[in-house]
């Protein structure tokens, strides 16, 4: 009789042909070096988002989004960006409760405010949590740019400016002046989605 050498592939084979069960330990994938003989495997892929265009502008301190309370006066000076500035001091002009505040749509917002030896403290809200407070006092008078807030999500955001009830120890007030130290604000830029 002639012998006919059955391998474990052709074993599992048969059982399951002729006695329609699957052996313990038998595989029905083709070996590597097999092809399968069916469709090649697709690699799905999800889409990826774009990430979002931003731009950042500048908004003047006249600018019609800004909301003033009484208390700040609007002064013309050649250094100001767009020719003029906003400022209220320490002494409040007589007023309590002074405040500026900006509604606007973005992430970012910082603050350009006068650096100067008679510049006071601004408290900082943004979205009713309190934020590092600006202190505008400086040996030298100049423009400076601070972050007030970056990073927040997409969608409206408000921010409410108004001068702290204290300043910077090295200012020193002049005779005769109660409403230093002052606080000045010249523009904003907000970064936000490209239009």
């Amino acid at each position: 009789m002639k012998r006919i050498a059955i391998t474990p592939l052709s074993l599992c084979a048969i059982a399951i042909v002729v006695f329609g069960v699957f052996l313990s330990g038998c595989s029905t994938a083709p070996s590597p070096s097999q092809p399968s003989g069916g469709s090649p495997l697709v690699q799905v892929t999800s889409p990826t988002s774009p990430e979002p265009q931003m731009e950042t502008i500048r908004v003047e301190e006249n600018d019609k989004a800004i909301v003033y309370s009484p208390g700040w006066k609007n002064e013309q000076n050649t250094q100001a960006s767009g020719g003029t500035w906003t400022m209220t001091g320490y002494g409040s002009y007589g007023y309590t409760n002074i405040k500026m505040t900006v509604a606007f749509n973005g992430t970012d917002i910082a603050l350009i405010y006068l650096a100067a030896p008679f510049g006071g403290i601004a408290d900082v809200m943004v979205d009713g949590t309190k934020y590092p407070s600006i202190d505008m006092y400086s040996n030298n008078v100049g423009l400076k740019t601070i972050k007030i807030a970056s990073g927040l999500p997409i969608g409206t955001h408000t921010v409410v400016i108004s001068p702290a009830k204290k300043s910077n120890p090295a200012v020193t007030l002049p005779e005769g002046g109660t409403d230093l130290p002052l606080i000045i604000i010249d523009a904003l830029e907000i970064t936000k989605l490209k239009s």
